[in-house]
């Protein structure tokens, strides 16, 4: 039988640091079915099913650094955001709009003063 409070099983050089406190799972894609989420991304990606594997990646780094960083934000307003990045970078004619409403142009190589 493992016993989970015994961590030299793991690193027998590692000090003994005792039971943990809290214990996390993460259940997005093994209890939760994530189909009808990819389909809809994929559609305002062109139809891109891996760009939608690549956004809901990306949704998760982000969420995880602003919450380890203290920066909470709405897991919406990540997504929002995760979705207009990977829309940005991976379609070369598109970029969002500027808040001020006009279109920002995007530099890239060969543009003029990028």
């Amino acid at each position: 039988m493992l016993d989970f409070a015994d961590t030299t099983m793991l690193n027998p050089y590692a000090p003994a640091i005792g039971r943990p406190k809290a214990l996390f799972f993460d259940v997005n894609e093994t209890l939760l079915d994530l189909n009808p989420l990819t389909e809809s991304v994929a559609r305002v990606l062109d139809g891109r099913r891996d760009l939608a594997v690549l956004w809901f990646t990306s949704l998760l780094h982000h969420s995880l650094v602003a919450t380890v960083g203290n920066h909470y934000r709405d897991f919406g307003q990540i997504g929002v955001a995760t979705l207009l990045m990977v829309k940005a970078v991976n379609e070369p004619s598109w970029f969002p709009p500027s808040p001020t409403g006009s279109r920002i142009r995007r530099r890239g190589r060969g543009s003029p003063g990028a």
